[in-house]
């Protein structure tokens, strides 16, 4: 599949129509929930990190002596522990299997990679690379790292697993030095960035993710069926401003009222936040393609939220606080009420 036909793809996907999911026929709105929290960490915070797309996520919890990692499913918490080796631990993403990726940072600070299932932590061997930056993972289990070559350690390099018989990591065909893996999109388009911005990996061709004239600095946040949804400045107002960019152009647009863009899902709906001036995040809300639909409502006791992924049934996961979003708070999720 090309770029071309990736991109029928993709504006068919955004074109969706709120008439096209029977939840969105009248006026939707979604309920806030808190998901369960792990036996005597009831009163701790958290993030939400990421999700498999169908109802399963992964967090990290901030215990006593560190972090733990959680994963939900199906409404259930299971709590695994202390990182390994954990200083810092950062979970990287979750493929459609529910297998988590997280890396975690020692006290010399070097930074180890593990996948985590049902059956516990396993440690991710780089190879010949080292000091892992950042990392990635796809919903088919494909995974992408920015790592240092020995050989060459005055530039990071991208690496790429393929779920299909790859052994070892390679780097990635197309990946300019100095990136960072984002995302990885369910045909194994990459999506990366580097010190200009965001772009597009696939088959070893390189799509750079351009503004219009009137913006500047874009960011992307996620991809879905050749959809990209982030950000950028705008150079004359008030920002940020969020974007989607959709192949085959990838030409970007401006969501309505939209601060930030988190996620995008197969019916074009996108979680993120609304613009409010003088606030670093809006309220959490949702759009359909870029139309605003929503803000999403506060868990009781909280004064700001954070929508961070949705799923296909619409259902979004995310946090609310009672302080800054950026500091963490309750793991939460929306869920879509059909008024139909």
């Amino acid at each position: 599949m090309g770029w071309r036909t990736l991109g029928v793809m993709a504006a068919t996907l955004l074109a969706v129509t709120a008439t096209a999911t029977p939840a969105l026929a009248d006026a939707p709105h979604w309920q806030v929930s808190a998901l369960p929290l792990p036996p005597g960490l009831e009163d701790v915070t958290g993030y939400v990190m990421a999700a498999d797309g169908h109802g399963g996520y992964a967090g990290l919890l901030f215990a006593d002596k560190g972090h733990d990692l959680v994963t939900w499913k199906d409404g259930k918490v299971t709590d695994h522990g202390l990182l390994p080796e954990s200083h810092f631990g950062y979970v990287y993403g979750e493929s459609r299997d529910d297998t988590v990726l997280v890396g975690v940072s020692t006290e010399t600070s070097e930074t180890h990679l593990y996948t985590v299932d049902a059956t516990g932590y396993h440690a991710v061997s780089t190879g010949r690379y080292t000091d892992v930056r950042s990392a990635a993972i796809g919903p088919r289990g494909d995974m992408a790292v920015e790592a240092v070559d020995p050989a060459e350690p005055q530039s990071t390099v991208a690496l790429y697993w393929s779920p299909f018989g790859q052994a070892g990591p390679r780097p990635l065909p197309g990946a300019l030095p100095n990136s960072t893996p984002t995302a990885i999109d369910d045909d194994g388009t990459v999506l990366l960035a580097d010190g200009t911005g965001p772009y597009l990996v696939r088959n070893g061709a390189t799509r750079r993710l351009t503004v219009p004239s009137e913006y500047e600095r874009p960011w992307a946040n996620n991809i879905r069926h050749g959809v990209v949804v982030g950000g950028a400045v705008p150079t004359a107002l008030p920002g940020p401003q969020a974007m989607v960019w959709t192949a085959p152009g990838y030409v970007a647009t401006p969501l309505d009222h939209g601060a930030v863009a988190c996620d995008v899902n197969a019916s074009g709906l996108i979680a993120g936040a609304e613009f409010e001036p003088r606030v670093p995040e809006g309220p959490a809300a949702v759009w359909q393609g870029t139309t605003f639909l929503t803000e999403l409502p506060l868990l009781d006791g909280t004064t700001k939220a954070s929508a961070r992924f949705i799923d296909d049934d619409g259902t979004i996961a995310g946090w609310s606080s009672a302080g800054s979003v950026g500091d963490g708070g309750r793991p939460v999720v929306w869920g879509l009420v059909s008024t139909a």
